[in-house]
């Protein structure tokens, strides 16, 4: 599939942290290599993302370190932009073009948000509530994924599986105050993550499962959300509302049933809120299917157990 340069500079992130499918890195690798401009910006994103690993490498970052780095440069960049050109000594024609030239100076403004974010370690999220014995959390230590063993927490990085008898349900929860339960059906994996406003989880394409969001409504994260994203495909609820929503990988997308409260759904090209009482299925791209009622036993795997 073809790829514009828009489409390509959103997903170079993804591309060097090589958490794209095959598919997807295949465009990606086929637009770079006809366009000069996006080629250049690939090498010097790769370059910037290896820099600050290697000079954070005392910290022990955790394993969404590079997410976070993007996150900082973006903020960086912004408060660049944002200066005033007689106060950054530029003419108002250099400051019209984009910021990779004053790759140093953010660099350093990142490094230091950097050993701030790192100061003290990945918080703990929470840990598992229901059938531990069935369920196991990894970390990613020395480039793969080994079972965090001695340690019960749960971080932003970690994966979770969801192991053993298919059916059996796992559940955990979060710490602070944010009134948030999470569900999985074994056989189930998802990786954790913890981003601004939000907390991700990525089914794994081994053991997609089936997910259950539970928000009990909490007053102090009102513009928190959890949310499951697959590739473009992704749903997510309000921690400060109360909801019940089942999220299913199925053939590529996401089918989302609605059992109490709301969800709002969505991918690059549709988004869309979701009531109670119905199921929508989000596609990788395009229009997300008419609401349909959900069947009454589309919440049974976690209910009855």
């Amino acid at each position: 599939m073809a790829v514009t340069c828009d489409e390509c500079r959103d997903r170079l992130q993804d591309l060097v942290d090589g958490e794209l499918s095959a598919a997807e890195k295949a465009a990606l690798d086929a637009h770079i290599g006809g366009c000069a401009e996006c080629a250049e910006m690939h090498r010097r994103l790769a370059k910037f993302t290896t820099t600050m690993v290697k000079a954070a490498q005392p910290l022990r970052p955790g394993s969404d370190f590079s997410s976070k780095v993007m996150q900082r440069f973006e903020e960086s960049k912004a408060e660049l932009e944002r200066v005033p050109p007689s106060a950054a000594g530029l003419p108002q024609a250099t400051r019209s073009y984009p910021v990779w030239p004053f790759a140093a100076g953010i660099a350093a403004l990142v490094l230091i948000s950097i050993l701030f974010l790192f100061r003290g370690g990945e918080p703990s999220l929470g840990k598992i509530t229901r059938n531990p014995q069935a369920a196991q959390v990894l970390k990613y230590v020395n480039g793969g994924w080994i079972e965090q063993t001695g340690d019960p927490t749960i971080r932003s990085g970690n994966r979770i599986l969801a192991t053993q008898s298919a059916g059996t349900p796992v559940g955990f929860g979060f710490e602070g105050g944010r009134g948030l339960r999470v569900f999985l059906r074994s056989p189930s994996a998802v990786h954790l993550e913890l981003r601004l406003g939000q907390i991700v989880l990525i089914p794994m394409d081994e053991a997609p499962g089936r997910i259950r969001l539970v928000t009990d409504g909490a007053p102090g994260a009102p513009e928190q959300v959890v949310r499951v994203s697959l590739r473009k495909a992704w749903v997510e609820v309000k921690l400060a509302d109360r909801n019940e929503v089942d999220v299913t990988p199925e053939g590529g997308n996401l089918l989302v049933s609605v059992k109490h409260g709301s969800a709002r759904i969505g991918n690059h090209t549709e988004t869309q809120p979701v009531a109670e009482g119905y199921t929508r299925a989000v596609p990788q791209e395009g229009e997300c299917t008419p609401a349909e009622q959900a069947k009454t036993d589309a919440f049974a795997w976690l209910d009855e157990k």
